[in-house]
């Protein structure tokens, strides 16, 4: 049983110079392994003295790499890669056919056949020649994925 509040901080007291380990397992703050559970136990301690954290936060919560910034910065090859993260977010994967327009001062991608249902090279749709840099179009380079 988690002791929590004035029970909690009354039986770290009655414990005295006990050390951290023990406290935080009579306390109550085990792990699945059976180990003290040291934050939570920290916590419950501040959270006991009025001291409120803020939430967890939850820039990983995918569980890999960072927020994409929506920025990317053209490469010595003159290509401007697109990352996982941005298409992972529309639900693009592997083996997606896209669709790459220029309009002016824009590329656009649009995801013309998902990976199960992929069209095969022969039957894809012809793609449209992009303005040459001369008739106004900006030279950028789009990575396939």
């Amino acid at each position: 049983m988690l002791l929590t509040g004035a029970a909690l901080l009354q039986k770290i007291q009655e414990m005295g110079d006990a050390p951290r380990d023990q406290l935080a397992i009579t306390c109550g703050y085990v792990n699945k392994a059976g180990k003290p559970a040291y934050s939570m136990f920290q916590e419950a301690i501040l959270q006991a003295k009025g001291v409120s954290l803020a939430p967890p936060s939850t820039a990983r919560k995918a569980g890999r790499g960072k927020q994409p910034s929506y920025e990317v910065t053209i490469n010595k090859q003159g290509v401007a890669p697109v990352g996982g993260a941005y298409t992972s977010l529309l639900g693009w994967t592997t083996g997606d056919k896209l669709r790459i327009a220029v309009d002016g001062g824009r590329i656009s991608l649009e995801r013309i056949a998902a990976a199960e249902a992929a069209v095969s090279p022969a039957e894809a749709p012809a793609a449209c020649p992009a303005p040459s840099p001369a008739a106004g179009a900006p030279a950028a380079a789009v990575v396939p994925f």
